[in-house]
């Protein structure tokens, strides 16, 4: 009965709750910003001495020097290369190669691998079709030239449409393919009626030579000085964001008056999105594919929970910011049994789904060994729903809700009932979301 008299009253509540904490945001902010107008000494304060540290931090981590090592190695040896010349083939002091190397430089070895041959192909396709347009249209007379421009906006429009709307392995082709193709078409001058213009075939093919060349100085550098896998940066990632996820709400959830910061899990979801990018174009070799679909989807409710998790820890703090200090209502909430049991609860499915998780370790096509534990096919629903039940009734006995008040709240912000919907919201919110990530990677095995 609570959870339902809850529920149906659910939707209203949050929304007011929201707006309210919305309406005392903003006036605030005027109110700052008012003050400010009169006494400027209140205005913040640019932070002179940490922002320009902050500019280095992470630069002496592991990563970050195995790239720069990798960097300098690639451009200094394309800039000697280049320098001396190899004999017909690369002439001296060629500055082609180093620069074409600073442009196909990456974290990871494995997804640059195929934007390099990406890059070859776009520069191949792109000069050899510009060079055959340019050649059939030559002449300088108007029903050459205007067919000769009709032919480089429709390129043009084609590769632009191709670099914006195709995917991550063709976009980068369609970008070079119409910048060399353009580049082609429009550097000769047109002839008079009867002559030709000679193609530069030795320029075309230096060009060609120099992106090879760059590619393979990058590959080999990688390969000696090889950084980790996309796949084992984007599963470690994945795995250091439940494990913030789960030191959040133990956190929370426990009996001392403490904040639970959410930025920590925030900041990695980012990352274990950014890194599943490069993942999933990496070369898999004899592994099987990368489960990229799978991987989206855990990111996206992993987005999802982290908001979830921002809101079940400012609905109930001072002045509802985060990582502020408990109101009253929440540490009364604390004190109660199932508070921190359900925490725990919650802690132990984030743990089942982590160990899900590893379905994006495996290498080859074999049982997931995650299956053998009973846990990660049991339906936690019945059991979150009873527990919720508990925490209701136990805060309706310390006439927290159910209850009518003779003097309203001042705001719908700061009204109990609200809050502990919100709340609810949050709790049934975070449920869902290792649910469906829960079902989404049993389906996969």
């Amino acid at each position: 009965q609570n959870i339902a008299l809850v529920e149906q009253w659910l939707l209203p509540h949050v929304f007011a709750f929201n707006l309210s904490c919305y309406v005392q945001s903003v006036l605030k902010f005027a109110e700052a910003l008012d003050a400010g107008t009169v006494d400027t000494s209140t205005l913040p304060v640019a932070d002179l001495v940490g922002s320009p540290c902050d500019l280095m931090k992470g630069i002496k981590s592991p990563a970050h020097l195995n790239f720069v090592l990798r960097a300098l190695l690639s451009i200094y040896s394309g800039m000697g290369l280049g320098y001396f010349g190899y004999k017909s083939l690369i002439k001296p002091y060629h500055s082609g190669i180093a620069t074409t190397c600073t442009l196909l430089l990456s974290n990871f070895a494995g997804s640059a691998m195929v934007k390099n041959l990406g890059r070859v192909q776009g520069v191949v396709l792109g000069t050899v079709t510009g060079q055959i347009i340019q050649t059939m249209l030559d002449s300088c007379s108007w029903f050459n030239v205007l067919p000769l421009t009709l032919a480089a906006f429709s390129y043009s429009l084609v590769t632009l449409y191709v670099w914006h709307a195709g995917s991550a392995d063709i976009a980068f082709v369609g970008c070079l393919a119409g910048s060399f193709g353009l580049s082609a078409m429009w550097t000769q001058t047109c002839t008079p009626a009867g002559e030709h213009n000679d193609l530069d075939k030795e320029g075309t093919y230096d060009s060609i030579v120099t992106n090879i060349i760059a590619c393979t100085i990058i590959v080999t550098m990688d390969m000696i000085f090889a950084p980790a896998r996309a796949d084992t940066s984007a599963v470690l990632s994945l795995y250091e964001t439940f494990d913030n996820m789960e030191q959040a709400l133990q956190r929370h959830f426990n009996d001392k008056n403490e904040a639970a910061e959410i930025k920590e899990l925030r900041e990695s979801v980012a990352k274990a999105k950014e890194v599943g990018q490069h993942a999933e174009n990496e070369p898999r070799g004899w592994r099987i594919p990368w489960k990229a679909e799978a991987y989206s989807y855990i990111i996206e409710r992993l987005e999802h929970l982290s908001f979830s998790a921002v809101s079940l820890q400012s609905c109930m703090t001072e002045g509802f910011k985060k990582g502020g200090t408990r109101n009253a209502l929440l540490q009364d909430m604390a004190r109660t049994p199932t508070f921190p049991t359900f925490g725990s609860f919650l802690c132990k499915k984030i743990r089942v789904v982590k160990k899900l998780a590893t379905l994006f370790e495996q290498e080859t096509a074999t049982r997931l060994q995650a299956l053998e534990d009973p846990d990660v096919q049991t339906e936690f629903r019945e059991e979150a729903r009873t527990a919720i039940g508990k925490l209701l009734q136990e805060m309706a006995d310390r006439k927290h809700v159910f209850l009518t008040k003779d003097k309203p709240s001042p705001s719908m912000c700061q009204d109990d009932f609200a809050q502990i919907c919100t709340t609810y919201g949050a709790m049934q919110g975070i449920m869902r979301d290792l649910r469906l990530m829960q079902h989404r990677i049993l389906r996969e095995c």
